[in-house]
């Protein structure tokens, strides 16, 4: 059999596999690996013709216990912030835009729609959040698109809430909608269809993981909001100056 050298993602050296278990349900078996120079851990995940990495801070194994509970501490290596907040599950009435695979995505609770542009996408999102009296617009991609994008003079730029960019008050760097659904949720279900849709694009647009995969970022989005809400609440920009 032959023997997979795991590299540290930090310091390249080879890391030693100190235990391992399955997963039934998600259909994983799992190898955690510890780099004994500087203390790297990561865990390897086999499993449904499919094999990827996932960093594992000291602090976020930890925090693996409480991360069940509806109390939820933004930690782990990737977050600096230490909140702990109740995070309400009930998703709230907002419209999303989103921005994954190059293309534009418009969520509400009920559809997500596909439109090629920045502009396009968030005309619609005015629009329906107008329709369905939503409380928020909010947006989620890189904050260039949106500040690039041609807008109709009936739309105010200022009541499309870019949610990213308020979260990085709150944390010191910027995160993808998949870390921050395994750092703060402690769910690893949008990273697991990211890299299946990914892999078969533009074909896989037509398939039920596509599908999951848009419901699944909105309702990240949408957790977030409800987070950033607490926060503003709570915690009031805490790295503000």
């Amino acid at each position: 059999m032959k023997m997979i050298v795991v590299e540290c993602p930090s310091c390249s050296s080879p890391m030693e596999k100190v235990r391992e278990w399955d997963m039934p349900k998600k259909r994983y078996h799992v190898m955690h690996y510890v780099c004994r120079d500087c203390g790297g851990r990561l865990n390897r995940y086999v499993g449904r013709g499919r094999e990827f990495v996932l960093r594992v801070s000291v602090k976020r194994r930890k925090a693996a216990k409480r991360q069940r509970r509806t109390t939820r501490s933004i930690s782990g290596g990737a977050v600096s912030a230490k909140v702990k907040i109740s995070i309400p599950k009930t998703l709230p009435n907002i419209v999303a835009v989103d921005q994954f695979g190059g293309v534009f995505y418009v969520h509400d609770v009920e559809k997500s729609t596909e439109h090629p542009t920045a502009a396009e996408a968030l005309q619609e999102a005015v629009r329906r959040a107008a329709n369905r009296l939503a409380e928020a617009v909010v947006y989620f991609g890189e904050d260039e698109k949106l500040q690039e994008a041609k807008l109709p003079p009936w739309i105010n730029r200022g009541a499309v809430n870019n949610l990213a960019k308020e979260l990085e008050k709150y944390v010191e760097s910027s995160l993808s909608l998949a870390v921050i659904r395994r750092e703060v949720f402690g769910r690893t279900d949008l990273l697991e269809l990211e890299l299946a849709v990914s892999r078969n694009l533009p074909a896989a647009k037509t398939s039920g993981e596509h599908r999951r995969l848009l419901r699944t970022r909105f309702e990240t989005i949408a957790l977030l909001y409800n987070l950033y809400k607490r926060l503003v609440a709570e915690h009031p920009s805490p790295f503000a100056h």
